[in-house]
C-alpha cells in the first residue's frame, strides 16, 4: 500500500509540483477519480481498501519522503552539484510540500 500511495499522492498534489492533479478538472482528461482508482486497485490486487485513517498516514509518509528527497536536491543546489533543470523550483516547492505532508494528518477523505 505504501508504495500505491506514492503514486496515488498526484491527486492531492497541485500541478505546479511534479505534475499534480489536484484542482483539474479529472473527467475532462479522462482520469479516474482518486476513490476510484484506490478501489480498482483494491480490487484487482486483491485487497481490502485501508481505512481512512490508513491512508492518511501512507499519504502522510509518501509526501514527508518526497519533501525529503526535495531536501536532498536543495542541498545540491547549495553545493552546486544539482543536475536537473527543475532543481531550482523543487526546492522552492519545499515548505508547501511539507505542509500538504502535514495537512494528511488532519484531514478525512
Amino acid at each position: 500500500m505504501g508504495d500505491f500511495t506514492y503514486h496515488l499522492m498526484m491527486y492531492r498534489l497541485p500541478p505546479h509540483m511534479i505534475g499534480g492533479f489536484a484542482g483539474v478538472d479529472l473527467e475532462t482528461l479522462g482520469i479516474p477519480s482518486e476513490a476510484d482508482y484506490l478501489a480498482t486497485y483494491c480490487e484487482r490486487v486483491g485487497r481490502t481498501p485501508p481505512s481512512a485513517q490508513e491512508l492518511r498516514f501512507y499519504m502522510a509518509f509518501n509526501m514527508f519522503r518526497l519533501a525529503a528527497i526535495f531536501h536532498g536536491i536543495k542541498g545540491r543546489i547549495a553545493r552546486g552539484t544539482a543536475a536537473s533543470i527543475h532543481a531550482q523550483t523543487m526546492a522552492d516547492n519545499l515548505p508547501e510540500l511539507a505542509a500538504l505532508a502535514w495537512a494528511q494528518t488532519e484531514t478525512t477523505l
